[in-house]
């Protein structure tokens, strides 16, 4: 027996072959896998769409506020966060980014149908005061929130599959 058959190596990461593991997915999980999944005209030019309606002005907001917060108090040192990666930039923690960033935009998606559906309500009674008003800012607040999830995750799932995918 030689020292090269007593080893044993660890495989590298094979994309295709996680993929295919995912057949076994319930109904449900196939579902919000086809809702979660970036679209081609997400990921277009790493999510030049997102850009287009201020994506990167919203985030630089966001980051400066929650972000900065977060960084205060140590939160993106190893694992990162919903806001951050962290800094080991591997297969595993782009995915787990990328189940965060879904996470927030099951927060956040709901609120904008709610304050959207709020907003009509008062509308269409001829109110016009602050229950507009704050219907109004919340449905931005929350829709800005969506957006930088969705182009986060269109440039992260473009990252996975220029470096990982099968070649």
């Amino acid at each position: 027996m030689t020292m090269e058959s007593s080893q044993t190596y660890a495989k590298p990461f094979d994309l295709e072959e996680r993929l295919e593991t995912q057949d076994s997915r319930s109904a449900f999980q196939k579902i919000k896998d086809v809702y979660f999944k970036p679209k081609s005209f997400e990921k277009w030019k790493n999510g030049r769409v997102y850009e287009w309606i201020g994506a990167k002005y919203i985030q630089k907001a966001v980051m400066g506020t929650v972000g900065k917060l977060g960084r205060s108090i140590g939160r993106d040192e190893e694992s990162g966060t919903n806001y951050f990666i962290g800094k080991q930039l591997n297969l595993d923690a782009l995915e787990t980014y990328e189940r965060k960033t879904r996470f927030n935009e099951m927060l956040h998606a709901p609120q904008i149908i709610w304050n959207a559906s709020v907003l009509v309500k008062y509308l269409g009674d001829g109110n016009y005061g602050g229950e507009v008003f704050w219907g109004s800012f919340f449905l931005a607040l929350n829709s800005s929130c969506t957006i930088i999830q969705r182009y986060n995750r269109a440039r992260v799932d473009n990252v996975i599959e220029k470096r990982y995918k099968k070649k």
